[in-house]
């Protein structure tokens, strides 16, 4: 499309030219000079009404100046179009850049000229995702913006944050906690009762060793014979229970009542003093360990470290078969004391040695039973069972070396 052609003023044009330029836009002297000041003339007037037009040629006269233009007295473009193409060129302009109005003979170059024009002109795809997507994210801001003029929320409370579900959630936890650790609380407070208790014993062989030493080797009595009540009628003001056998330690100064109450008896007497003129305990709850029985003439003597004898069982935590049969109730043999929720029971011996028993026990020796009931059940204790009995009268004795408990 490019030619070796070149276009150009001749020199009487430019020499015209230059005496308008030099005289101020004078009017011309001679003939070219004022052809050449008409044609100055038409990119300041206005000699076609139809602006469009005006328009038109002022992009024709533009090219073509361009096209022509010197610097320094040389050409300044040495490309330019070949005749066909400059003639397309004109005819696309002056046609307002419309191919439809274009001779047809020209179509295919200007075509040319029209892919050209669009290839500087046209602007770069752009990324329709991206834009999409920031056009969206700018759309929701602006929303939550109008909304939040609109319809202004306040901070809800956090006392008002709790749902049902969160105080479930809380229960829940607190129960399992709670299933956990108060099985260990409650292991950890027995442990405590049955080490406090097994204290008592101690210091029970203690008192009894000393009133051993002064009363030849007998046993804390102070009454032997029965009148006419049951052993476990505890009557304070005079000594018809068993139990007040036991009470002789505290009354005569060789124990103390505190020393005599377990922790697992929230009845049993605390008190610091032995009151005056007390045979016994005031009533049967009161009375936290059950004694050897007395009322015999074969009684148990203590016998001390290191006793020949052979040690016996004197002392327990009280008896569940006695509080059983006070009440009428069914009796059962292999039932633990209560002093320590049934756990099991602490037993003290003649020989001053105290143990803990998870059974009421000792060798073949049932000590909540005299002799001859425990033959009626031998068998029901071999297999482990228990076994319901007809409830005591509290006028049954030992016999022998028979271990017999009460109250």
């Amino acid at each position: 499309m490019l030619g070796e052609g070149r276009a150009g003023l001749s020199p009487a044009d430019r020499a015209a030219l230059d005496e308008i330029l030099s005289g101020g836009w004078a009017p011309a002297s001679n003939e070219r000079g004022a052809r050449m000041a008409d044609l100055l003339g038409l990119l300041g007037g206005t000699p076609w009404a139809d602006a469009g037009d005006r328009g038109t040629l002022i992009d024709v006269t533009m090219a073509r100046v361009l096209r022509a233009g010197v610097v320094d007295g040389e050409r300044a473009i040495e490309a330019a179009l070949v005749p066909d193409d400059q003639e397309a060129l004109d005819a696309w302009v002056l046609g307002g850049y419309d191919l439809s109005r274009a001779p047809g003979s020209l179509r295919g170059r200007l075509e040319a000229h029209q892919a050209l024009m669009q290839a500087l002109t046209a602007v770069p795809p752009s990324n329709e995702r991206a834009v999409l997507v920031d056009r969206t994210v700018a759309r929701v801001d602006a929303w939550r913006r109008n909304e939040g003029r609109r319809l202004p929320i306040e901070p809800v409370p956090a006392y008002r944050r709790i749902r049902w579900r969160e105080l479930a959630t809380v229960a829940a936890m607190v129960m399992v906690g709670t299933s956990v650790v108060w099985p260990m609380v409650s292991a950890v407070r027995h442990a405590a009762q049955r080490t406090a208790c097994l204290g008592h014993f101690n210091t029970v062989a203690s008192a009894m060793g000393a009133y051993a030493g002064d009363w030849r080797g007998s046993m804390p009595v102070a009454v032997t014979e029965m009148a006419g009540l049951p052993w476990w009628a505890v009557q304070p003001g005079k000594p018809v229970a068993n139990s007040a056998n036991l009470f002789t330690l505290p009354r005569t100064g060789y124990a103390k009542l505190q020393d005599l109450a377990c922790g697992g008896n929230s009845t049993a007497c605390r008190k610091k003093e032995t009151p005056p003129n007390a045979w016994d305990w005031g009533s049967l709850d009161e009375v936290s360990y059950s004694y050897q029985i007395m009322f015999t003439s074969d009684r148990p003597g203590w016998e001390g470290e290191g006793g020949k004898a052979g040690r016996m069982a004197v002392l327990t935590d009280r008896s569940p078969v006695v509080l059983r049969a006070v009440r009428g109730e069914w009796v059962y043999p292999l039932e633990n004391s209560p002093n320590h929720a049934g756990r099991g029971q602490n037993i003290l011996f003649t020989d001053g040695s105290a143990g803990w028993y998870d059974r009421p026990v000792v060798g073949q020796d049932n000590i909540w039973l005299p002799a001859f009931i425990e033959a009626a059940i031998r068998r029901a204790l071999e297999s482990d069972e228990w076994v319901r009995e007809q409830p005591l009268r509290g006028i049954e004795l030992p016999q022998g070396h028979d271990v017999f408990v009460g109250p």
